[in-house]
Parts: C-alpha cells; structure tokens; sequence
C-alpha cells in the first residue's frame, strides 16, 4: 500500500509537472502567435495583412468562450474591443455558431437583437420577447437553425443596454439561455464602461455603484482592457521596421510607448502615420527612424486625433459640462496625473471617452492615458483660447468700425445742422431787413397820412374863419 502510494504521488507530482509546461508552451505559442500579426486600426483584421495589437487577454477570452461563460470585456472608445471581438470569432467559429449583435442605441432592444439573428439565421421566426427569444434557442432547433453547432452571441455595444426599459429582462433571459440546457453556450459583451443610471450626475454615488453591482449580478465574468505593455509594442515596431528595410532606435519605441501609454488606437494612429511617412524615412533620413522623424509623426497623430470625431464630441462636453470642464482643467494645471475625484461621475465619462485609465476594475483611482492625450487638450484649449481672443479681437474691430462710422455720421450731421444754421442766420437777416424796409416804408405812409390830415383839419378851420 505505501509503494503503490508514493507511485501514485510521484505520478500525480508528473501530471502537475506536465499540466504546467504544457500551460507555459501554451503561453509561448500564444505570445509568438501574437507577436506575428499585424495591427490594426480602422480596417477589419484580415490574417496579417495589416498589423494587429497583441491583447495578452486573448487566449483567457477564447478559453472562456470555449468553457462556456457569461463574459462583460470593457474598455475606453478605441481600445481594441471590436478587434478582440473580430478576433474571437475567427477563432472560434470553426466550432461554434458565433452570432455578432450590435445595438445602435437604447430603443426597441428586442427588434434589434431579431434583426441581427436574423442576418445570421434567416429562417428563424420573430422574436419580440424573452420567451421567443429563449425557445429559439432550445435543444430542437440545434440542427435546424445552428448546422449542430452550439451557439457564441457576441454583442458589440453592449453599453447601449445599460440603462434601457428592457434591460433587466434580457440580461436575465441571457442568464438563463446559458445556464439552461440550450443551444446558447456563451455570451459575450463587449462595450465601454458606462455606469447605469448616470445619464446626469445628480444621483448619489451610493446608488450610482449599487446599480453597477446590479447589473453585474447577471454577468459572470468581467475582463478589463487594460493598456499595452512595452514588451508587447517594441517588438511589432521593430518588426514593422525590419520588414521595410528600415532602422528603428529602441530609444524611439520608448518613446513612442511612453507618448501612447500602450492605448491600442494611438498605437494603430503611429503606425499609419510611419507608413504615410515612409518616403520621407527611405530618401531624406536613408531608412532611419530617429527622434526627428518621431517627433513629426508625433504632431501627425496628435493633430489627427484633435480631428476625429469622438474627440471633438470629448471636447464638446467638457465645455458644455462645467463638473468635467473642471476636472480637466484641474489635471491639466501643475502638471497632475491623477484624478483627486476617484469614482464618479466626471471620471467615468473621461475613461469611456480614454482620456484617464482606470487603475483596476472597479477601483477608484484614475490617472491620464498618456502625454498626447494632455498634449491634445492643452493644443486644442489653447486653440480655442486664441481663437476666441482672435474672434473678441475682431468683434472689437467691429465694434471700432462701427463706432467710426457712428462718429462720422455724427459729424455729418453736425455739419449738415451748422449749414442750415448758417443758412437760418441769413434767412432771419434778409427777413430783418424786409422788416426794416417795410417798417420805414409804413412809417412813411402813416406820416404821410397824417400831414395830410392835419392839412385837411387847417383848411377847414381857415375856411370857418
């Protein structure tokens, strides 16, 4: 007994030595296999032609999957979601059926998870409920629907569901399908971090993170993208360079690291600009990236980003919204890095927009993505400082113009009055005199009138006599 014991443990002790080299050449292969794709950023991944950011959490995400689970991956705007979710189905539609619904928005959530299976499945009949929604995928219809395969629902956008009138109703159906014996064997969610309820930031803190837990009471596991690592990037820079037939200084990755943070979009952004910038690199710097060609990438990528979209949408709401107009202002002063606010409100719509990372799920510490991020908001409010001095500039122009034009009108009509003054002065003169001679001439007939009268009055009293 004791020899067939200690056998038993020494194979036991084997099995656990096998099972852990086993899970370390898994990883080697996974990181080698990451480490030969190509990143991506605005394109769909098509093998490797383009170059795809390596996400560490991959093989954990294709193990869940393939485990079955109910799985939230959540991450700022343009943090790779939608990549990894590409890539998940490609990996995995071999053995399952992956079904990709997208929400667009909050309302009519039923009529857009129906119009989405529907894409997939044509033949399925309407759904406008839970239970429609739970008997489409019971065990009767695996081959009449599925081809025999169970079923992998991706959802895109997941965050629109936070928040809707059918929320609670479809995250539990969801719950169900997979914990009950059905077709649906996993569900994923992918979309940016978006608390419910916060539509305004009028309501308590308290509540606000008691509906967070809520609604995670229906997802089993939460997976956080978290920002590249350095060990990561390098290797794809150098790689991209070699290809090419060009030289790049790991002084330049460093840099190029430390400018992004490791946030998978700006990474994408560099590695547009190099290939935009490539006959610059071949002719003028004889195939050398170094930090003059870097830093002109750099203003590239940041007047790029100052560009798009979202980021205008960013910058938008800050102005519009004087609590995050604050919380910026207060990061960009003295140089700070971290939020002093934790968890609320402001920072969270800063994460989803990848302004600030979060330090770990659901912890309360943020701090700024990376230096372009801040190089940007400092650009683009000094921008718009100018442009408003410029504009108050020219309204003062304006308004001087105006005041000009005022004054000499002004002045017109004081000369205009002066001239019809004068001509008043000579009008009232000529009319003195007028005067004048018609008084003297009256004065004459009256005189006259009288020297007449005191002639008649002689002659009749001499005539009495």
């Amino acid at each position: 007994m004791t020899v067939q014991s200690e056998a038993e443990e020494d194979q036991g002790f084997d099995n656990q030595l096998n099972s852990r080299e086993e899970e370390e050449m898994d990883l080697l292969l996974f990181e080698t296999k990451q480490y030969k794709k190509k990143w991506n950023y605005e394109r769909p991944i098509v093998n490797d032609e383009y170059y795809q950011i390596p996400f560490v959490q991959l093989d954990d995400i294709i193990k869940r999957a393939t485990y079955g689970a109910r799985t939230l991956v959540q991450g700022p705007h343009k943090s790779g979601k939608t990549t990894i979710l590409n890539t998940l189905n490609q990996s995995i539609n071999d053995k399952y059926f992956t079904i990709v619904i997208t929400f667009d928005s909050t309302i009519d959530l039923w009529n857009q998870i129906y119009l989405c299976l529907k894409k997939r499945c044509p033949e399925i009949p309407v759904i406008e409920r839970d239970i429609e929604f739970i008997e489409l995928f019971h065990q009767k219809n695996l081959d009449k629907y599925f081809d025999g395969k169970p079923v992998a629902i991706l959802f895109d956008d997941f965050q629109f569901i936070q928040g809707a009138d059918l929320e609670g109703e479809i995250l539990t159906i969801l719950k169900r399908s997979v914990e009950e014996h059905t077709c649906l064997h996993t569900v994923f969610a992918f979309g940016t971090p978006k608390l419910i309820g916060t539509g305004t930031n009028t309501k308590p803190l308290d509540e606000m993170k008691q509906n967070l837990f809520t609604f995670y009471d229906n997802i089993l596991h939460v997976i956080n993208i978290d920002p590249l690592a350095y060990y990561q990037v390098e290797p794809l820079l150098l790689k991209w360079a070699k290809d090419r037939g060009l030289q790049m200084d790991s002084d330049v990755c460093m840099e190029i690291y430390n400018s992004t943070g490791g946030y998978a979009s700006l990474i994408g952004m560099v590695g547009q600009e190099l290939d935009n910038s490539l006959p610059v690199i071949r002719i003028d710097n004889q195939g050398y990236i170094d930090d003059q060609i870097w830093y002109d990438i750099r203003s590239n990528v940041v007047n790029r980003l100052s560009k798009t979209p979202l980021f205008i949408k960013l910058y938008q709401d800050v102005c519009n919204r004087q609590s995050l107009g604050d919380l910026v202002n207060y990061l960009l002063s003295a140089d700070r890095s971290n939020c002093p606010w934790g968890l609320n409100y402001e920072s969270l719509i800063l994460y989803s927009y990848g302004v600030l990372w979060r330090e770990s799920y659901l912890g309360d510490k943020f701090y700024w993505t990376c230096p372009i991020i801040r190089e940007i908001f400092v650009q683009v409010i000094m921008t718009d400082t100018c442009l408003k001095l410029e504009q108050r500039i020219e309204d003062s122009k304006v308004m001087r113009n105006k005041i000009k034009d005022k004054c000499q009108s002004l002045q017109e009509e004081m000369m205009d009055m002066e001239s019809e003054k004068s001509s008043l002065l000579v009008e009232m003169m000529l009319m003195e005199d007028r005067l004048k001679k018609e008084m003297k001439g009256q004065n004459i007939r009256v005189q006259k009138s009288i020297n007449q009268t005191h002639n008649s009055i002689n002659s009749t009293n001499t005539k009495v006599d």
